[in-house]
């Protein structure tokens, strides 16, 4: 939350900068965010970083008072559009913020700049415009959707990979991952747009996958979320959200493949867990639940299926760098980039035959023994470390 505040006092200080030269005597900022749905805990965290910078700033933009008026874009683009209108044209904003999804940054970010309104992303990295339709216009405080994968492709490049079979999240960010990997990777691809927590389109997928190849000797299962979340104020929306995309997803790959595992000629199935599955975490409740519930069930995965010829192993990364740890405000031991890291999957899934693969090697020694410490002692380094 420190960091999330800090970022928001550095955009609403570049917001003064743009302040336009008028009499008024405020500035309106309209804010859109998800406020309900699943997707409503980053909104509503968004939404309590604003209030909280603008206290700090004693609702003033210097010399002038400063006004937000949040909206609810409920996770659609056509509302977000909706709202961004009614700011523009009913409540006169000079500046547009918020935005956390691509697909509803989409829709809202070309009215905005029409109206020629300075347009922050908290969030979103709509990969448009950081190319043909860059604004001056256009600020982006977080990332750009194709980054990490174009590094993907050039590893995999590297590696000597021919063929590629991607299933992503079926909107505007998850369809720009994809053209990132196109970009740099010079082998085949085949991306399958879907939501991974739903079991027909997982299934789907699968079917399709089988029309298109004969052989898929490994298989690595990465569908995963996390959202700091103080355990007292959790909500059941956010909670469901981290456990059907940590957990129910995961499940509805392997239960889906089965019929076809002797088929595709699968012989590994590799799941991305976590260290923080070893040992509840702190402000990890929903996240160190899911991650330990798919470890357990990957182990019983590998126990039913000995003898079969068929293999499940677990993978336990530390901290690497994507746009999901680029939002943490606490210090990262050991953080690696995603190259480093999906080298060591590949190695370790080519060369190595062990169950659980844990990496790197020494941040998983001293967390193996931090979560091996007596409930009494552990209980107080962690919430020692919370006090920090």
């Amino acid at each position: 939350m420190i960091r999330l505040i800090s970022k928001t006092m550095a955009v609403l200080a570049a917001v003064l900068i743009f302040v336009p030269q008028v009499q008024a005597k405020e500035v309106r900022i309209g804010y859109v965010t998800t406020l309900t749905t699943g997707g409503s805990l980053l909104g509503k965290q968004m939404k309590l970083a604003v209030e909280i910078a603008l206290d700090h700033m004693g609702n003033k933009m210097g010399p002038l008072d400063a006004k937000v008026i949040f909206e609810d874009d409920g996770f659609k683009p056509k509302i977000g559009k909706q709202k961004t209108e009614k700011l523009i044209k009913k409540d006169k904003v000079h500046f547009l913020a918020g935005y956390i999804w691509s697909h509803v940054l989409g829709a809202s970010a070309p009215v905005a700049l029409k109206a020629g309104k300075f347009f922050i992303s908290s969030n979103a990295g709509h990969s448009l415009y950081a190319g043909k339709k860059c604004h001056k216009n256009f600020f982006n405080a977080a990332w750009e959707n194709s980054q990490t994968p174009m590094a993907m492709g050039e590893l995999l490049n590297k590696k000597g990979v021919k063929s590629l079979y991607i299933m992503t999240a079926n909107y505007a960010a998850g369809k720009q991952m994809v053209a990132g990997v196109e970009a740099t990777f010079k082998g085949k691809i085949i991306a399958l747009p879907l939501d991974v927590t739903v079991s027909e389109e997982v299934l789907n997928g699968i079917k399709f996958i089988k029309q298109e190849c004969q052989n898929l000797e490994f298989i690595v299962l990465n569908a995963g979320t996390y959202i700091k979340e103080d355990s007292k104020y959790a909500t059941i929306e956010s909670t469901k959200h981290v456990i059907n995309l940590n957990y129910i997803a995961v499940l509805n790959h392997i239960i889906s493949l089965q019929p076809y595992i002797s088929t595709l000629n699968i012989k590994q199935i590799a799941v991305v867990s976590s260290m923080a599955a070893w040992r509840g975490m702190p402000m990890s409740a929903a996240y160190s639940s899911s991650k330990a519930a798919i470890k357990t069930a990957i182990e019983s995965f590998e126990i039913d299926y000995s003898n079969t010829g068929v293999r499940f192993r677990i993978l336990y990364p530390g901290f690497v760098k994507t746009p999901l740890t680029d939002k943490n405000d606490f210090k990262m031991p050991f953080l690696m980039d995603v190259e480093k890291a999906a080298a060591i999957i590949y190695k370790k899934l080519l060369y190595s035959d062990k169950f659980e693969v844990s990496f790197p090697i020494i941040f998983a020694v001293i967390m193996r023994i931090i979560t091996m410490l007596p409930w009494p002692i552990y209980k107080r380094l962690m919430v020692k470390k919370m006090k920090k």
